[in-house]
């Protein structure tokens, strides 16, 4: 089964060279949350494929007719 890497928190931006303080971005603020939300909204989506692909070989089997509904 495939799942995807985490990626590590990325490196804060160089200071300012016009200015003292750190530049501070908002979209690093809030990373590991946001990670960790896609990570589940992937391996959800990838549990979805599985199971819809697994359900057309069922209804494309005799048997198993209707399975898929």
């Amino acid at each position: 089964m495939w799942v995807p890497a985490v990626c590590s928190k990325p490196e804060p931006p160089p200071p300012c060279h016009h200015c003292d303080h750190p530049i501070t971005l908002a979209g690093t603020q809030n990373y590991h949350q946001n990670a960790a939300m896609n990570l589940q909204i992937t391996l959800e989506l990838h549990a979805f494929n599985v199971y819809l692909s697994i359900s057309c070989c069922f209804d494309q089997d005799v048997l198993l007719k209707n399975f898929a509904k």
